[in-house]
């Protein structure tokens, strides 16, 4: 945040921008949003940015910034409703959608581990696996049972992780340790 200013600011633009999108001018809450979204705590402010760009036909900058929210807030609501909103992004942009990046997806997968979703980070890691190729592909199955053990699936983690079997050697020495 700028010197001198204070949460209500935040408060006060973010109810602008809410004000603004509902009554259809969304690309003056985009102007309003993007030079200032320091201002507004995250999620609620990377989610409404998204939706308005979203609004603002802005659709590759609408699906980076939900990527944002999706992301790096994997726990929250906002990550849900993101999820929502760049399952439609992916089907309207077609090749012009924006690519996950290995590192935003592996990140996600261990904020939700150590948030305690880890059933649900197994299955986005199993999928992730299939998708990503070398040293991210061998991360993402390592995870997988680093998510078994903080699940308590201890002798599953185990076992799993003793029989997996990775090209790369720092994944390995992760799976090791």
């Amino acid at each position: 945040a700028r010197p001198g200013l204070s949460p209500v600011d935040g408060q006060a633009l973010q109810t602008a921008a809410w004000a603004l999108l509902e009554s259809g001018d969304a690309e003056s809450a985009v102007r309003a949003l993007q030079p200032n979204l320091a201002l507004l705590s995250p999620p609620s402010g990377p989610a409404l940015l998204a939706r308005s760009l979203h609004a603002a036909n802005q659709l590759g900058a609408a699906a980076l910034q939900y990527q944002r929210v999706y992301f790096d807030y994997p726990l929250s609501a906002e990550a849900a409703d993101a999820a929502v909103a760049l399952a439609r992004l992916r089907e309207q942009l077609g090749g012009g959608y924006p690519p996950a990046l290995a590192q935003d997806i592996l990140a996600r997968a261990r904020k939700m581990i150590s948030g305690g979703a880890g059933t649900r980070a197994i299955a986005e890691l199993a999928q992730a696996a299939g998708e990503l190729g070398g040293p991210e592909s061998d991360a993402a199955r390592v995870l997988i049972g680093v998510a078994r053990y903080f699940l308590n699936q201890n002798q599953a983690a185990v076992d799993y992780l003793r029989g997996l079997r990775v090209a790369t050697g720092e994944a390995d020495a992760e799976r090791l340790y």
